[in-house]
């Protein structure tokens, strides 16, 4: 039998009690007894019931004192129901004290049994809607931190913003303002050049990460997927803040390998040139930046530890999060919108790869790792660089009604397929899949379906979440077809990794 409600009975004549406890036991209610005032409080915090059936007569405590104690130790919410229950303290009088002193219902015995668990049921009930209004209460006040949290953050974020556009804005037309109207030196008008670019630079970058947020969390950015060796990404990326390493002095200690993964690599790049960028940022002038670059099992992995400013514990969990800095406000040490390492969140999830930060805290510094699936080095030197994965792949992709709703189509074109929608039922009917090399279904909310044209029956295909990631879907569709370069032949192996 599955109990609906605890129930603690309390009361020291024993045929008494016994009638109370089998007539709410016959009703389906857990029942415990207690024989005193003592007893009742200590069976009360043991078990915490729901309702408390108190005798007011008791050998030791009155039930009176015990409805006090019991009060002030469960303020509520949900308040705990008490049902005060006496043969001898039957008068409007004593009705009214003991209501005063806090029981929710007063009863005379005899009581008879169906009253007594209509009753329990009706305390029962008030104390479920209590409890489904603190419910409610707490949910509305934790809505209201998050909203107040996200206006706050919205606030600084907009101050942040203006801040950091005026900078290089102030620059820009201070040095404008004098190659109009004044007659520079060689060297100043060389100086006023370079200080545009640089302040233009920061401006297109300010706005690429806003750009680059929106579009990932709307999902509409797209990764042009190849082979790539992670080596030379990350060279690419510290020859990029070798000016800004230089000028603070710092040593930048560089341990790569060659490792090949399958990702855009410019979007790699970016992922490599910003965890740097904020690693020179946070470091102090003399500190030192290592980066290494290896393989662990399967993986690819990227770190850069820094000897920087640390992060605080409390921060860390925040810490790839949109518009967050460790210091808030215009009032903070270092520049920037926050939104670098949220661009490296997001891009390494696109790739199917994960980020983590770890630091012993505030002044010692920071580790960050982006681990990515490995892929086989090609069977070819390439010389040119790598062919996009999907290099004219002929894809149908089916669906419902012939609308691609879930964004592949841009996602596998963008990965250089060439792709045609159609519908299922135009599958049914025998529509033609002549120079077709994959075929992708889309079929209601069931998962994604790779398989070979006109393939026999029960012949392999691969089955993939609608939750899968772009890099997932790109290099799923590269495995399931043979129509690759030997490059790519003997290198896009990699299985999907497991998604949750």
């Amino acid at each position: 039998m599955s109990w609906t409600s605890t129930i603690l009975v309390v009361d020291d004549q024993d045929a008494s009690r016994f009638v109370k406890v089998q007539t709410l036991r016959r009703a389906s209610f857990r029942v415990i007894e207690a024989t005193t005032g003592t007893d009742a409080l200590a069976r009360f915090s043991n078990e915490q019931p729901d309702l408390v059936i108190l005798d007011v007569n008791l050998p030791d405590i009155s039930g009176l004192e015990v409805t006090r104690r019991l009060r002030a130790a469960v303020p509520g919410p949900p308040a705990l129901q008490i049902l005060q229950i006496s043969a001898t303290a039957v008068t409007p009088a004593d009705r009214v004290r003991g209501l005063d002193q806090g029981a929710d219902v007063y009863l005379v015995e005899p009581v008879d049994p169906e009253v007594l668990v209509a009753t329990v049921q009706a305390l029962l009930r008030v104390r479920r809607a209590d409890a489904a209004l603190a419910a409610a209460l707490d949910r509305e006040r934790r809505a209201r931190r998050i909203a107040e949290e996200a206006d706050r953050l919205k606030d600084e974020f907009i101050a942040t913003l203006s801040h950091e556009l005026r900078t290089p804005l102030n620059a820009v037309m201070g040095w404008i303002w004098q190659l109009q109207h004044t007659t520079l030196s060689e060297p100043a008008r060389a100086r006023a050049l370079e200080s545009l670019e640089r302040n233009a630079r920061m401006q297109a970058q300010l706005i690429n990460d806003l750009l680059d947020v929106s579009r990932a969390a709307k999902g509409k950015l797209q990764l042009e997927m190849r082979l790539v060796d992670l080596k030379n990404v990350v060279l690419a990326a510290a020859e990029s803040v070798a000016e800004s390493i230089e000028h603070k002095q710092l040593e930048l200690q560089m341990d790569v390998d060659s490792v090949w993964v399958a990702g855009d690599e410019a979007r790699l790049q970016q992922v490599a040139t910003n965890l740097l960028t904020n690693a020179v940022q946070f470091t102090p002038i003399e500190g030192r930046i290592l980066v290494a670059l290896g393989v662990e099992g399967d993986e690819a992995v990227l770190t850069v530890e820094d000897t920087g400013t640390g992060i605080d514990p409390a921060f860390l969990p925040f810490v790839f999060d949109q518009f967050r800095q460790g210091e808030g406000g215009l009032t903070r040490k270092h520049g920037g919108l926050g939104l670098g390492l949220a661009v490296v969140k997001q891009l390494v999830t696109l790739h199917d790869g994960s980020v983590t930060v770890e630091s012993r805290g505030a002044g010692r510094g920071a580790t960050f790792t982006v681990r990515l699936p490995k892929e086989a080095t090609p069977a070819v030197d390439l010389v040119e660089g790598s062919p996009v994965l999907l290099n004219e792949l002929r894809v149908m992709l089916l669906t419902d009604n012939g609308v691609d709703a879930m964004g592949i189509k841009p996602l596998l074109e963008c990965s250089g397929a060439r792709v045609l929608v159609s519908s299922l039922d135009a599958e049914t009917n025998g529509s033609a899949t002549r120079d077709i090399d994959l075929v992708v279904t889309v079929r209601g909310e069931d998962p994604l379906t790779f398989g070979l044209p006109n393939a026999p029956q029960g012949a392999p295909s691969q089955v993939m979440p609608r939750s899968s990631n772009p890099s997932q879907i790109v290099r799923c569709a590269a495995r399931m077809t043979t129509r690759r370069s030997p490059a790519e032949t003997e290198s896009v192996v990699a299985g999907p990794r497991p998604v949750s």
